[in-house]
Order: C-alpha cells, then structure tokens, then sequence
C-alpha cells in the first residue's frame, strides 16, 4: 500500500524528475542526535509539509512526524523503503541516503546511557544501510556490466532528449532548468564514469555545448546576472517557487559545500527570499543574494557571458555530485 504523499511525489516526478532525490533526503535527514537524545526533526520546507498533510492520518507516522522516533522505528523503516522503491532514485541519492543512515547509527552507537532503549533502533538503521548498500552495489554492478562508457553516453543522451523535447522542466525559467538538468545529468552514471576513469571534462563539456546549442529561451551574449535571477524568479508559477527553492534549497548545505558552489548558492538563496511572505522580502532580492555571496563566498561578476554562466554551473553542480558519492565511499570504508 502506498501513501498519498508517496503518489503525489510520483506525478510531481514525471514533471521534475530530481523531485525524488530530494524527498528521500527531506525524510532521512530528519534524523538527528543532540544532547544524549535521538530525535526526528521534520522539515519544514515543501516536503515536510506534503508528508504532514498526506500522511499525519496514520498512527505510526504520525509518531514520526511529532518527533517519537523509537516508538515509531519500523514505521520510518517501512517510509523509507517505501519512497525508494516508488520513486526513481538516482546513485547519488542513495549513496547520500546511506551516508546519513550511518551517521546517525555512529552516533547511536556513542550513546551509552541509552544502549538498552537505543538498540532495537540500531538494529534498524544498520539494516536500512545495509539494504541501501546492497542496492548501490547492485547498481554498480549493472554499471560495470553495460560498461561505464556506454552507460554514462546512453544516461545523458536519455536526459537531454526528454528535455529537448520539453517532457521534463516544462514551465520553468531556462536558468532553473539548466540547474535541474545539470543536476539529473551528474547524478547519473555519468559521474561515475568522472569518478572511475577520472575524466572530468568530457561530459561537462559535451553538456554545455548541448544546452547552448538546444535552449530555445536562453539569451546571447552578455547579460546581467542579477537581471536574469529577477526575471526568472517572476516568470515562476507561484505554486512553483516554494518547490524550487526546496529543491535548491541552500540553508542547510554544508559551508565546505557553500564555498564551492557561489552561482548555485545565489540562485538558491534568490528562490528562498522570493518564497517569502512579501512583507518579509527584500526590496531586490537577487541584488541582496549577490551580496550575500560576496560576503561569505567570493564575488561574482555583475555582467556575464552566457556561455560562461552555463560552463559555471555545469562545473559547480557536477562537482558537488562528485563530491557526494566521494564522501559517502570514504564514511563507509570507515564505518566497517
């Protein structure tokens, strides 16, 4: 039986495919340990709110859902598996999936004073990354099979033809598409094949001159990049900014991740202000996000070329894929 979020999440990814990734993060990554306690924080972004709404009916989620993650442990087993077995999760996914299932079962681990409370649910998030670590290898496995350069070929050929042909990313500003689709692309078997043949330029490359040469929207030439943030967060749907900014949501990443990623940030943080009550809002609030990145990242260019724009965010979102699968490798060597 599935839930109604489960089915909702479903048609939204037909839409957007990176839609499920980010769902099955939203539910592991509330997942917390602090102050001797273990607790379940719910976000409160866009998919906090679905899960809320769809799914606080049912006791045992509802459990979750209030913050009761021992009474509620095989309820949060039985979601999660629920949401990887229904949606189209991609390799990166799951490996930050089994990276955050880890960590909190190390953290489990460490506390002492509640071993006797706690080791039912360390039972359970071991298994869940177990079960997580089978499929990754099983995932692998098929890579290797098919060869990583034909899979890795087929994958983009795949993504960029249904966005071409305007089945994916339908409705939104080219910029945020370009994000979307470069995101899909690198969390394919396309970094793998970066990570294994240690090839970062093929793809990235190939990527760029695809958009540039296929967007029908995109501008030529120079433009200016606070400019193009405006416009582009006004020619979003309204009931599609707050799910925008939570897909690229950037409160929560991590400053080593921030200082890599300064385009990716300032579109981010443009989305969340503009997602904001209007009472709230900056005055301009591309200008206040570009400020923003120059104060805590680096500064970025008032005018841009929109050839290099792309080649930035192509870099600064295949990187981050990269980096992921990377980390998670790294945790669990350590770990066994």
């Amino acid at each position: 039986m599935h839930y109604t979020s489960t089915q909702r999440l479903c048609e939204l990814q037909h839409r957007i495919p990176v839609i499920g990734d980010k769902a099955l993060l939203d539910l592991v990554n509330g997942l917390s340990v602090s102050k001797n306690m273990l607790r379940y924080r719910k976000s409160r972004g866009f998919f906090g709110k679905l899960f809320d709404k769809f799914d606080g009916s049912n006791e045992n989620r509802r459990l979750i859902l209030d913050g009761n993650i021992i009474a509620g442990q095989e309820a949060l087993q039985d979601w999660i598996l629920e949401l990887s077995d229904s949606l189209s999760i991609t390799q990166v996914a799951l490996t930050e999936t089994q990276r955050s299932l880890l960590e909190v079962r190390n953290a489990v681990r460490l506390l002492k004073s509640q071993q006797s409370t706690l080791q039912s649910l360390e039972f359970q998030l071991e298994n869940l990354s177990k079960q997580f670590g089978d499929r990754i290898d099983k995932l692998e496995a098929k890579v290797r099979k098919l060869e990583i350069r034909v899979a890795a070929k087929e994958n983009i050929d795949s993504i960029f033809s249904a966005w071409e042909s305007e089945q994916t990313y339908e409705n939104l500003p080219w910029l945020i598409q370009v994000v979307f689709l470069t995101q899909e692309v690198f969390s394919s078997p396309v970094s793998l094949y970066e990570l294994q043949l240690n090839d970062q330029e093929k793809y990235r490359q190939l990527l760029t001159n695809k958009i540039i040469t296929a967007s029908k929207q995109m501008p030529k030439g120079l433009i200016g990049f606070g400019e193009l943030l405006t416009i582009s967060c006004q020619e979003l749907q309204k009931e599609d900014i707050e799910l925008v900014a939570s897909l690229l949501e950037v409160r929560s990443t991590h400053p080593h991740r921030i200082l890599n990623t300064p385009y990716i940030f300032t579109i981010g943080t443009t989305l969340e202000m503009y997602a904001l009550p209007e009472e709230s809002r900056p005055n301009n609030p591309a200008r206040h996000a570009i400020g923003l990145c120059h104060q805590q990242i680096e500064s970025i260019p008032r005018m841009i070329e929109v050839r290099d724009l792309i080649k930035y965010i192509v870099e600064e979102v295949a990187d981050d894929c990269l980096g992921k699968i990377s980390r998670t490798s790294k945790l669990y060597e350590f770990s066994q």
